[in-house]
């Protein structure tokens, strides 16, 4: 039998914090665009078209962005990109380009024209459906309206098990992973 320790209520949700970490790109109303990686991100709905949530911090840039101009881009960073993810979080984009303080090489999204950092696995354009307020921060709702993906890294799913597929994980702090072995 396995014996167990408990865990604190307040890091109680680093057992759980382990799926794939994202980047939001966003552009305030004067086009300024910003780049923000988010753990905390889950599916909501398929059907009729994919249905998202992420939760944000209400005092980053990326909220007011996005609860200005209603529009985001949801980034699937390559598991190569870990390093880029750490400077991403490292500052704010309240008063610099994080883009061009890290020399972020970026292509334009298709539809909402967002940065998306070159050798992502995906991204998905979004449109604001629901911002609900929860202290201090806000989990915000998007429906996809355009999503774009490497050819080698998906089929008819996402191959994270191939090198083209493999996701970034957050793990807390500094600490990352990637997808392992596939077990069944």
């Amino acid at each position: 039998m396995k014996t167990y320790k408990p865990v604190s209520l307040e890091k109680a949700y680093k057992l759980l914090n382990t799926g794939a970490i994202i980047l939001i790109g966003s552009a305030d109303k004067a086009g300024v665009t910003n780049l923000t990686p988010i753990a905390w991100n889950t599916l909501v709905d398929y059907e009729p078209v994919t249905r998202l949530l992420f939760v944000c911090d209400k005092e980053h840039k990326t909220y007011e962005n996005i609860t200005n101009t209603e529009r985001f881009v949801v980034i699937l960073p390559h598991s190569s990109q870990a390093t880029l993810v750490k400077q991403l979080g490292t500052s704010t984009g309240r008063n610099v380009s994080k883009i061009e303080i890290f020399n972020v090489p970026v292509f334009k999204s298709e539809k909402y024209q967002f940065p998306v950092p070159d050798d992502s696995i995906a991204y998905l354009e979004c449109k604001v459906y629901r911002i609900l307020d929860e202290g201090g921060v806000g989990i915000i709702f998007g429906e996809v309206v355009h999503a774009m993906v490497d050819n080698q890294a998906f089929t008819d799913r996402l191959l994270s098990e191939t090198e083209s597929g493999k996701t970034l994980h957050h793990l807390g702090g500094k600490q990352f992973v990637h997808p392992g072995d596939t077990i069944i």
